[in-house]
Order: structure tokens, then sequence, then C-alpha cells
């Protein structure tokens, strides 16, 4: 069982998570969302991160996948992955 501390949502299964991750990115303006290469470099770099926790940055408790959608976003880590 996932548990988001944030949003106090509980999803009982990876498979529901990842169902609303991709929906929430689906939902984003296209203006907003990063293209699809910058996005899959983002999430490669977060999930090589010793602070990735289960989807979640244990830096600012963000899922990591929505984080790495939005163009305007970027890495809260001191030194940057991206």
């Amino acid at each position: 069982m996932s548990y988001c501390r944030l949003c106090e949502t509980v999803f009982p299964t990876p498979a529901e998570l990842e169902a609303y991750l991709n929906a929430y990115i689906a939902d984003l303006p296209q203006e907003e969302r990063a293209e699809e290469s910058v996005m899959a470099h983002r999430l490669a770099q977060c999930r090589a991160c010793p602070h990735l926790r289960i989807a979640t940055c244990s830096l600012c408790g963000c899922y990591v996948q929505a984080r790495c959608a939005k163009s305007r976003l970027r890495c809260p880590a001191t030194s940057p992955r991206w």
C-alpha cells in the first residue's frame, strides 16, 4: 500500500498510483507539459537518485513522475540532477 503524506490519499496498489499519475499528466495543458524525451530523461535521473522513496522525492514530497512532466519545474536537490 502506498501513501501520499501530502494529499493524504491512499493508493492500495502500485497500478492504481501509476494510473492516477498517468491521468494527472494527461490532464496537464500542453504548454505546461515537458516534451516526452525531456520527461524520460528527468525520470531516469530521478530513478537513480538516492532521495527517491517509492515514487516520491524525499526532498520535496512530490511524485517524481508528475514533477518530471512539468516543463517549468526543476529538481529540488541542492545540486540539481536536471
